[in-house]
C-alpha cells in the first residue's frame, strides 16, 4: 500500500459486498491515495472482518471515496498508524443486543460490557493475516472491566493476638486443638521431624492458627483442610531446609529487607524497593524458591526472632516498566495464598505513579476481599508515618522511613544497595 501520511481509519463491514472506506487525515494523503495504482478491496478481500461494539458514534466521514452503501449497518473500526498494523477485535455474535440492562446510573450507555474471543492482526508490509484466540480469563474479564466501578474499602485492623474479640477467640480455640490433634501431636506423623513447625514458641503457634483462620473468614473446616494441605506440602517439599543464600543475587529477584526486630504486636517491618527489581535478570525457579527461602526465615526459622506476621512498605519511587513482572507477581500471590496465607497484617504503598493505581485496581478483582483491603496507597509521608505508629515504636522505626532508628547502608537481598538518605528524600517530597 503506497498511502503514507498520518494514517487512515479503515471502516468496513461484512455482508455480501464488502468494502473498504478510508478517511484520510490530509488533502496530501487522499491525492497520493487516488494516484495509487493497487486495488484497495484486493488489499483486504481476505481480511475476517466482524462487527465491534464501538464507544460513542463514528463522526462524520468527510471525504470518503465513492463506495457503495453498507450492507451490515455493524461496522468494524481499526487505526493503522505508520509503524502499527490494523488489529480487528473479533466478539461474540451470540450477545443480545440493545441497551445493556446491568450498568449503574452513572454509567454511560456505550460503555457496555463486550466479550471479546479473538485477536486478529493484519501486516501491511508481508499482506499476511493473523488470527489469534483469547485466553478464556481474557475473555471472561473483558465482559466486566468495561464497567468497572469499585469503591474503595476500609482497610484492615486486626486485633492484636493478646485481645482477641469473641467472635475470633472462640473459633481460634476449636482450630487449636484440632490442629493439635491432627498436626502438632508428638504421635501425628503428617508433619516431618525436623518442621520448625514443632518447635514454634505458643504465640507464634497460635498466630500461624489465626492466619488459617481470618484467610477463610473464620471458617474453621476449610482452615483446619488449608492447613493439612500445607503440612503435607512442607513434608515433601522441606521448605526449612533451603539456604539463606537462595535469597541473595539479582536472579532471585527479591528487592526486600526485613528491618529491626519485631514491634509491639509481633510485627516484622520489611522494606521494598521496586527499582531494584529487574525483571531482565531474574529466573522465576529461582525466584520462587527464593519467596519460599524468604516467608521461612521470617515466621518460621529456629533460633531467631521469627515474626507473627509482616508490614510491608512498597516504594515504587523510580519505577519503570524494566521493574514490571506479571509471571512474578503472579507467582509470589500463589506461593502466599497457598502456603503462607495472611502472614501480611499490611502493606503500605508509598511514591507510586496514577497507572499503578490503577493497575492494582484491575488485580484487585482477582484477589480475595479480605487481602485487598490490606493493602494501602499513601499520599504522604504523614499517612505512612500514621500507620506504622500502630505497630511499631518510633525507635523501632528507622529514621529514614520517619523513626529514630540509626541508618545505613540498605543491601537488598537482590544485591541493591539503597541510600537511606536518597530514600528520605523521597518520602519527604511526598509530605
Amino acid at each position: 500500500m503506497h498511502c503514507t501520511g498520518r494514517g487512515p481509519v479503515v471502516a468496513a463491514s461484512c455482508g455480501p459486498q464488502r468494502f473498504v472506506q478510508l478517511h484520510f487525515a490530509d488533502t496530501k494523503a487522499r491525492a497520493r491515495a487516488a494516484r495509487s495504482q493497487m486495488s484497495l478491496a484486493s488489499l483486504f478481500r481476505d481480511l475476517p472482518l466482524t462487527r465491534v461494539q464501538r464507544r460513542g458514534q463514528v463522526d462524520g466521514c468527510r471525504g470518503l471515496h465513492s463506495l457503495p452503501p453498507p450492507v451490515n449497518p455493524h461496522t468494524v473500526l481499526a487505526r493503522r498508524t505508520r509503524h502499527r498494523p490494523v488489529c480487528v477485535h473479533s466478539v461474540d455474535s451470540t450477545r443480545p443486543r440493545g441497551p445493556p440492562h446491568n450498568l449503574s446510573p452513572t454509567t454511560p450507555s456505550h460503555h457496555t460490557p463486550t466479550t471479546l474471543t479473538s485477536l486478529t492482526s493484519y501486516n501491511h508490509a508481508s499482506r499476511s493475516i493473523r488470527t489469534r484466540p483469547l485466553p478464556s480469563t481474557c475473555t471472561a474479564m473483558s465482559s466486566y472491566l468495561p464497567s468497572f466501578r469499585r469503591a474503595p474499602s476500609a482497610p484492615v485492623d486486626d486485633a492484636p493476638l493478646s485481645s482477641l474479640p469473641a467472635c475470633e477467640l472462640t473459633p481460634l480455640t476449636r482450630l487449636e486443638a484440632a490442629l493439635h490433634a491432627d498436626i502438632f501431636a508428638p504421635t501425628s506423623t503428617l508433619l516431618h521431624p525436623g518442621d520448625p513447625w514443632r518447635a514454634l514458641a505458643p504465640p507464634n503457634r497460635r498466630a500461624l492458627a489465626l492466619r488459617f483462620l481470618r484467610f477463610h473468614l473464620l471458617q474453621e473446616a476449610a482452615a483446619l483442610e488449608h492447613a493439612r494441605r500445607v503440612a503435607a506440602w512442607r513434608a515433601a517439599d522441606r521448605p526449612w531446609e533451603r539456604p539463606l543464600k537462595a535469597m541473595a543475587g539479582p536472579a532471585a529477584g527479591l528487592p526486600v529487607l526485613p528491618l529491626h526486630a519485631p514491634g509491639r504486636n509481633g510485627d516484622v517491618l520489611v522494606y521494598s524497593a521496586a527499582r531494584a527489581y529487574i525483571r531482565a535478570q531474574v529466573n522465576h525457579a529461582a525466584q520462587e524458591e527464593a519467596v519460599k527461602t524468604f516467608f521461612e526465615s521470617t515466621f518460621y526459622a529456629q533460633g531467631a526472632q521469627t515474626g507473627l506476621s509482616a508490614v510491608v512498605v512498597l516504594d515504587f519511587h523510580g519505577m519503570s516498566m524494566s521493574n514490571v513482572d506479571l509471571v512474578g507477581t503472579k507467582n509470589g500471590i500463589r506461593i502466599f495464598a497457598d502456603f503462607y496465607p495472611d502472614v501480611f497484617s499490611k502493606v503500605l504503598v508509598v511514591n507510586y505513579a496514577r497507572w499503578l493505581h490503577g493497575t492494582w485496581k484491575c488485580i484487585a478483582q482477582l484477589l480475595d476481599a479480605r487481602t485487598v483491603r490490606k493493602v494501602m496507597f499513601l499520599s504522604d509521608t504523614n499517612q505512612m508515618r500514621e500507620e506504622l505508629s500502630k505497630s511499631f515504636a518510633k525507635a523501632d522505626i528507622p529514621r529514614w522511613l520517619g523513626g529514630d532508628a540509626g541508618d545505613g547502608a540498605l543491601q537488598l537481598y537482590c544485591g541493591a544497595t539503597i541510600d537511606p538518605d536518597e530514600v528520605a528524600k523521597t518520602m519527604q517530597a511526598k509530605s
